[in-house]
């Protein structure tokens, strides 16, 4: 009978260790369970961190580009500004050729008396004579060349013929004429020059009098701030 309680007791023994034994695997899963969890969620927060650390530092190259291409944009703007004074003063023609910064470069603006007759496309010699020496002095610069014609808000009259689409027509091929030269004559690499026509609707005056008008009708050659990676 002791025997047999004896052998009933280590029986029970044996059962309670053995459930025991089941409990802590089983609390052993919930814990690995739980640092896996915790584990997987660290490594989202360091590749969203990593993500925007990338992105941060693209921001900040792009930045420094732009810084670069700024200042370099600045140098060049500041050298074209001094040749072009220098330019006007060979000239000696004051008020019919200045030079203005703008948000995209520093233009040249040049009255429509020095470079074609009225109401045409087809440049005077002394035109063809100035661009020559204005391509000299800006040959050597970083950035691109736009030439841009503009017009008055008075209809095409007596030329009317040779441009059916008007002042928009007439300031298109005044821009081409220009550009021509400056590549044919001037010696610009034709990949650097393009040009537009921007006929009426650009004024830089009131076209209400003989003056504003006569400010209107111009050419403005664009040295335009070289980009990153130009």
């Amino acid at each position: 009978m002791r025997a047999a309680l004896l052998g009933l007791a280590g029986f029970l023994l044996l059962g309670a260790c053995a459930t025991q034994s089941v409990d802590d695997a089983k609390a052993e899963v919930r814990n690995q369970d739980t640092v896996i969890k915790e584990l997987r969620a660290r490594n989202e927060d360091l590749l969203a961190q990593n993500k925007l650390l990338d992105t941060e530092l693209s921001a900040t190259r792009a930045e420094v580009a732009r810084l670069k291409a700024d200042r370099s944009a600045s140098q060049m703007m500041g050298d074209v500004a001094e040749r072009l004074k220098q330019l006007e003063a060979e000239l000696g023609k004051s008020g019919e050729m200045q030079f203005k910064a703008r948000g995209d470069g520093i233009a040249v603006e040049v009255a429509e008396t020095m470079l074609f007759e009225s109401g045409k496309s087809t440049l005077k010699p002394s035109g063809i004579k100035l661009l020559k020496v204005l391509a000299a002095k800006i040959a050597d610069m970083p950035g691109d060349i736009r030439v841009e014609g503009h017009t008055d808000n008075q209809p095409v009259k007596v030329h009317a013929k040779e441009y059916p689409l008007g002042n928009l027509q007439l300031s298109g091929s005044r821009g081409l004429a220009v550009a021509d030269a400056l590549i044919s004559h001037g010696g610009l690499a034709s990949v650097r020059v393009s040009y537009a026509g921007y006929g009426e609707f650009r004024p830089v005056a009131e076209n209400d009098s003989a003056n504003g008008r006569s400010r209107n009708r111009r050419v403005e050659i664009v040295i335009l701030k070289p980009t990153a990676g130009k």
